[in-house]
C-alpha cells in the first residue's frame, strides 16, 4: 500500500475491494498502480472533499480494473486492455476499437494485428467484415460520427443486399464502398456499372477507377437535375464526356506524353466536336469518329507542346 491509498482508502476498504474482485497478481499491481495514480491525481487539483468515502475514492480504480482484468482474461495485450479500460471508465466508447488498436500499435504493428484478430475471433465476424475493417484501420479511418465497427456492419449489409439483388461481388463491393462514404446512390451505381464491365474487358484497375469515375459524375449531375433527368440527348451527352476523357487518359497513359493533363483536355474537345459534329458525313462509325478525334487532338496537344517548350526556353 503507498502512502496516498493509506492516507484515504485504508487497509480495511482496500482489502475488501481485492477480495470482492478477485485479482490475480497482474490485474492487483495494475489496480494498485492506477488507485494511486488517481489519489494523486484528484489530491493535486484539490478534488478530493471531506464528504468523499473510501468507497467513493476506489470506486472508479475499482472499475478501471475489471474492464482491465476482462480484456486480459479474453487474450488481449497490456497495451490494448489499458487503453480499452481507460476509455470504458471515462465514457469513451465511440471508436473504442479504433483508439485501442492504435495504443497497441505504438508497442509494434505486429502485437496490434495480434489483438484485432483476438477481437474478431471473440465477435466471430464473418470474412467480409474483416476484409473491410482492416482496410479502413490501414486507411487509419476513425469515423469521428460513427464507430468504425458501425460503419463495417453497414457496409456488410450493403454489399449482401446488392447481391441478393443479383449483383456481382464486383459490383456489390463498388456500390457498398462509395455509398458507405456518402455518394449518391445514382453516383454508386454508375460507378459499379462501369467498373464492373471495365475489368471484365480486361482493363487495369486504374483504368476502371478512373472511368468509373468520370461516368458516374457525368451522370449523375444530369440523372438529379428536374427536367432532364430522364432526357436521353443529355444522358447521351454525359456518356459521350465520359468516353472522351477515358480515350484520352488511355492514350496518353500508354503513350506516356509528357503533359498527359492537356492531351486529355484536347482529346475531349476534338471528340465531343467530332461526335456532334454538324458535318453529319465527317465520319460514319465510331471508330473512324475516334480516329478523326485523335488526328485533331494530337494536332492540337503538338502546338501546345512547342508553344510550352519555346517558353520555357526563353526563361
Amino acid at each position: 500500500m503507498t502512502p496516498i491509498i493509506e492516507k484515504y482508502i485504508g487497509n480495511e476498504e482496500l482489502e475488501q475491494a481485492i477480495s470482492q474482485n478477485n485479482y490475480n497478481d497482474e490485474c492487483f499491481k495494475e489496480f494498485i498502480s492506477y488507485l494511486d495514480d488517481s489519489l494523486t491525481e484528484l489530491e493535486q487539483d484539490g478534488a478530493i472533499e471531506e464528504e468523499d468515502t473510501a468507497a467513493d475514492l476506489i470506486s472508479i480504480p475499482v472499475e478501471y480494473t475489471n474492464y482491465y482484468a476482462q480484456r486480459r482474461n479474453e487474450g488481449f495485450s497490456i497495451a490494448w486492455s489499458k487503453k480499452y479500460a481507460e476509455d470504458k471508465t471515462s465514457g469513451v466508447t465511440r471508436n473504442l476499437l479504433m483508439y485501442c488498436y492504435e495504443a497497441a500499435g505504438e508497442h509494434g504493428k505486429q502485437q496490434a494485428d495480434a489483438d484485432l484478430m483476438t477481437y474478431f475471433k471473440l465477435t466471430k465476424r464473418d470474412q467480409l467484415f474483416i476484409d473491410y475493417l482492416l482496410k479502413r484501420i490501414a486507411g487509419r479511418d476513425h469515423f469521428c460520427e460513427t464507430s468504425i465497427e458501425k460503419v463495417a456492419e453497414e457496409y456488410v449489409s450493403i454489399y449482401n443486399e446488392q447481391i441478393n439483388k443479383g449483383r456481382s461481388a464486383l459490383y456489390a463491393y463498388q456500390y457498398a464502398n462509395w455509398l458507405i462514404d456518402g455518394y449518391h446512390p445514382i453516383f454508386c451505381e454508375d460507378y459499379a456499372y462501369i467498373y464492373e464491365e471495365s475489368i471484365n474487358k480486361g482493363k487495369s484497375e486504374e483504368y476502371a477507377c478512373e472511368y468509373a469515375n468520370k461516368y458516374a459524375s457525368e451522370l449523375v449531375d444530369v440523372k438529379r437535375r428536374y427536367g432532364i433527368c430522364d432526357d436521353e440527348e443529355s444522358l447521351g451527352f454525359a456518356k459521350s464526356k465520359a468516353v472522351a476523357f477515358i480515350n484520352g487518359w488511355e492514350y496518353a497513359e500508354n503513350n506516356k506524353l509528357e503533359d498527359r493533363s492537356r492531351f486529355i483536355k484536347c482529346y475531349e474537345d476534338a471528340y465531343l466536336n467530332t461526335c456532334y459534329s454538324d458535318n453529319q458525313y465527317e465520319w460514319k462509325t465510331i471508330e473512324e469518329c475516334e480516329k478523326i478525334t485523335l488526328d485533331k487532338a494530337l494536332i492540337e496537344y503538338e502546338k501546345i507542346i512547342k508553344v510550352k517548350h519555346a517558353l520555357e526556353i526563353k526563361k
